[in-house]
């Protein structure tokens, strides 16, 4: 891809550009699962919703927007999975994910292309997928979610909350529509992202610089190339060098999520600080012969 390269948001090419340009070992590129602190928790407060809702064990997994696999691989772990499949439709993040997980399957393709037989899943994840979607795409998803889970099954939905992504209301109402709803878990991480939004500024500026590239959105381009010129100053490549190392050494850990949801969410509640949440959702049992 070409330095003039750009793309929109939420699209294969900007999912493709992220994980050819951030790869997976910087904590705080977009596929970092492996590397992220915060991730590792929020798959982590996944994984207690599902020991909540009842999975039976050795069922049957569908992994919606796998990515490089590592929340599907947790799930799969935790309801011991008797056959697990994860699908996305960046084939480079598939083809890592089949590397690491070498007994899970999976798929490069959209959920509406992959053929899967109706009524064979206990479980469909769908976790911070749904609102790249526009609203029809979405209807469509739902729709066939419900056709590939058994009688009973139940499908994970997670979400970002906020202004572009679900309200609260709104993400219950999306579930709702087709399933009744068991858990609803809201989580808050407003504390957590304010204080590693420029820690994690810092790391991908800083990986982007040394690579020689530049991020693919308009915007964030215009941003890094204005960062850039303070880079003739002398010393800032040190120190910028200084700054990135501490930075993904802070995003690695995975105590500094669960303090901050504790204070944030727990010991200091804030009213609009609930920044994400965790729904499961159960389709409704075939009806007596």
């Amino acid at each position: 891809m070409s330095e003039d390269f750009e793309c929109e948001w939420g699209s294969r090419d900007w999912f493709a550009h992220l994980y050819a340009k951030q790869g997976v070992e910087n904590p705080a590129a977009y596929f970092g699962h492996q590397s992220s602190g915060y991730q590792k928790f929020r798959h982590k407060g996944i994984c207690e919703v599902l020991g909540h809702g009842g999975i039976k064990k050795g069922s049957r997994v569908l992994d919606l927007g796998c990515g490089t696999g590592e929340l599907t691989a947790r799930i799969a772990e935790k309801v011991e999975a008797q056959d697990c499949l994860g699908i996305d439709f960046v084939k480079e993040a598939v083809d890592r994910a089949r590397v690491r997980y070498p007994d899970l399957r999976f798929e490069a393709s959209d959920l509406l292309k992959a053929q899967q037989p109706a009524g064979s899943w206990d479980l469909v994840v769908a976790s911070e997928v749904f609102y790249y979607l526009a609203p029809d795409i979405r209807k469509r998803w739902q729709d066939e979610i419900e056709g590939l889970l058994k009688p009973g099954g139940v499908m994970l939905f997670a979400s970002v909350l906020g202004q572009g992504y679900f309200t609260r209301a709104e993400a219950r109402g999306f579930v709702e529509e087709g399933m009744e709803v068991e858990i609803e878990r809201v989580e808050h991480h407003w504390l957590y992202h304010k204080i590693t939004s420029p820690l994690m500024k810092v790391c991908l500026f800083k990986m982007y610089w040394e690579e020689g590239s530049e991020p693919g959105l308009k915007g964030s381009k215009e941003k890094f190339r204005r960062a850039a010129r303070w880079m003739s100053v002398p010393g800032m490549s040190k120190l910028l060098g200084l700054a990135g190392w501490l930075s993904g050494l802070i995003l690695r850990s995975e105590k500094l999520p669960q303090m901050c949801s504790w204070l944030n969410g727990g010991l200091f509640p804030l009213t609009g600080c609930e920044t994400n949440i965790v729904i499961l959702g159960r389709k409704p049992a075939a009806a007596p012969a």
